[in-house]
């Protein structure tokens, strides 16, 4: 049995391998494939904090938050050395995805999970379940990762505990320690609350329950509070800068809903684990299209992860343990902050207005929750499966490890479909290629102005084009009265009111901007790609 397990932990480690590698060079090549107008706005924010040489930018206008807690700040770093931003942003999201697996495995590895159920929960963890812009993967390992680090904060608080519980020497977690405290500080300047709300406010959470329930109020007096006490600093530290730089964060605006938005609330909480997850890839695929095979393989996936959490939770509840003062381990108070993530994450998400006023449900809400169930899921494998081989069922032992690993297969498989990106980036390369050209047409030379007017599909040609093209800036609106924001400079000037040489970009039938265009004398040169172009 013991040859067995070898060689079924080689097998893993080899998935595990090759996963990473097909992410990494994802990273590394695919980015400027996939970038669209969100991510393309974190990118455009790398750039210019490394031409402003600050993190306090001038004349720009954010998004809902600054960004700063992602792998923005460290691609902005690296694009002073590569002058590329896509390849920047591509060796962020692997450091990130570096950080992810060691913090995650060394949590499993000191909770006593298997080594064989270790590396499957980390083949879980880097699974791309849902590839839009704001799904999983483009949220945590590739693209702008925008979450990565808001999400991976609790845990490293959990890894620090776990350190300190321990006993272990300072330098084993010293630079996790010193990484958490500017990870703290940055998201507290970014957006405001929210990571203390929903990641760490339900670890503190957990130890006041746990005091409360062992009876003795001298364990709140640990070193653990000396962690709590430096990383609150930091954070109001942080909170303050962003008072003092004025902007607002939109996540100190939420408000507790009515009852009619609690009942589309939890409508959107239930769909959006199945969206998370990539079960609802699409309304209208045919169950045996390519499409609706992969979506089935992630309602499959998710019946046996609910299966194998529900289970574990009905006879091992760590909080029911705490409650009784029965077996409190390690692994206990460990699965007992993570179900307290859970639990807190789901009443902000069912009692609170957090979605911009949009009747559509932000599912990358669920990203804490998700990362925590995970490691209740390790749990869950290990004991299923130890119990099984414990009393010899080699059947069904055989059998769920090839369920699992077939189901992870197929679902990895998703990143063929994440390779093949847009088109966005390709019709720019045509488009610039055509403004250059056009240069040798047109009487007016060195025209450094792009205004791209319309809405939709050639927004998000502007937004990728602008992270390309170097010596000219690009702007676009919906219309030339005005020119439209978040995350871009603030001070264009609408190509209505501007003096400044420019070529304008329209989308070829947009009739109401083309018409607009030429009443401003705007002289007509070409059409490419579907667009047309004129000069002014």
């Amino acid at each position: 049995m013991k040859k067995k397990c070898k060689k079924l932990e080689i097998f893993l480690f080899i998935l595990l391998v090759l996963q990473l590698l097909v992410i990494a060079v994802f990273n590394l090549t695919r980015l400027p494939y996939v970038a669209g107008f969100d991510s393309s706005a974190a990118m455009a924010q790398a750039m210019q904090i490394w031409k402003q040489r600050t993190i306090f930018l001038k004349d720009w206008a954010y998004q809902s938050t600054l960004g700063l807690d992602s792998g923005l700040l460290l691609a902005s770093m690296i694009y002073g050395v590569t002058g590329n931003i896509f390849i920047s942003y591509g060796l962020s999201n692997c450091v990130i995805i570096a950080l992810y697996f060691y913090v995650i495995y060394e949590i499993l590895k000191e909770i006593n999970v298997s080594k064989t159920v270790r590396l499957i929960t980390l083949i879980i963890l880097f699974t791309p379940y849902s590839l839009e812009p704001l799904g999983y993967m483009p949220m945590l390992f590739t693209n702008a990762s925008y979450y990565s680090i808001k999400v991976l904060i609790p845990f490293m608080f959990i890894f620090i505990f776990i350190k300190l519980y321990k006993e272990r020497y300072l330098g084993e977690y010293i630079i996790i320690s010193c990484i958490l405290g500017i990870m703290m500080y940055f998201t507290a300047f970014s957006c405001g609350l929210y990571v203390m709300i929903c990641g760490v406010l339900p670890i503190l959470f957990y130890e006041i329950y746990y005091v409360i329930c062992s009876g003795n109020i001298q364990k709140i007096i640990s070193k653990r509070l000396i962690v709590y006490g430096v990383s609150f600093c930091l954070f109001a530290l942080g909170y303050i800068t962003t008072k003092w730089y004025g902007q607002f964060n939109f996540t100190n605006g939420m408000q507790l809903c009515s009852v009619y938005d609690f009942g589309k609330n939890l409508g959107g909480f239930l769909i959006g684990w199945l969206q998370l997850f990539g079960a609802l890839y699409g309304r209208d695929l045919s169950v045996f299209s390519m499409e609706g095979i992969y979506s089935l393989v992630h309602w499959a996936l998710i019946i046996v992860f609910a299966g194998v959490v529900v289970r574990y939770l009905r006879t091992n509840s760590p909080l029911r343990k705490v409650y009784i003062g029965n077996n409190v381990s390690l692994r206990t108070h460990v699965l007992g902050a993570c179900e307290f993530i859970i639990l807190v994450n789901t009443g902000i998400l069912l009692l609170t207005n957090i979605t911009y006023g949009s009747d559509t449900f932000e599912f990358r809400y669920l990203l804490f929750s998700a990362v925590a169930f995970f490691i209740i899921l390790a749990a869950g494998l290990d004991e299923y499966l130890g119990n099984m081989k414990h009393n010899k069922r080699k059947l069904l032992y055989n059998f769920t490890w090839i369920l699992i690993i077939v189901l992870m297969v197929m679902a990895n498989a998703g990143m063929i479909k994440y390779y093949e990106g847009f088109e966005h980036y390709d019709k720019g390369k045509a488009l610039k290629e055509s403004l250059v050209d056009v240069e040798n047409i047109v009487d007016k030379k060195d025209v450094n102005y792009w205004y791209f007017v319309g809405d939709g599909e050639i927004c998000e040609i502007s937004r990728v084009m602008r992270l390309s093209v170097k010596n000219v800036e690009i702007a676009d609106g919906d219309n030339i009265y005005s020119v439209r924001g978040w995350g871009t400079k603030s001070n264009y000037e609408a190509a209505a009111t501007t003096s400044k040489d420019m070529y304008l970009i329209v989308t070829e039938g947009d009739t109401n901007n083309i018409a607009d265009i030429e009443s401003l004398g705007a002289k007509y040169v070409e059409s490419i790609a579907g667009f047309r172009i004129y000069v002014k």
